[in-house]
């Protein structure tokens, strides 16, 4: 989605398909390279820690809400 375009870098934290010969391709491609998806996968998570996408972090939010409510 869009959005998920705003949150993470393509080809250094994620990667993104259209259609499924582009998912099919970029799997492939990811299946040789162990490095690069490797790297890629770091990336990510290092990405969502440091953002507060991940689920501890989203939780701990949405209490903090409910509590002030």
């Amino acid at each position: 989605t869009k959005r998920h375009l705003d949150f993470f870098e393509e080809g250094e934290e994620v990667e993104f398909f259209n259609i499924n010969e582009e998912m099919f391709s970029k799997t492939k491609y990811y299946l040789e390279h162990d490095r690069e998806r490797g790297r890629i996968a770091v990336n990510g998570r290092e990405r969502c820690l440091r953002s507060g996408y991940d689920m501890k972090t989203q939780l701990a939010k949405l209490f903090l809400l409910i509590k002030q409510s």
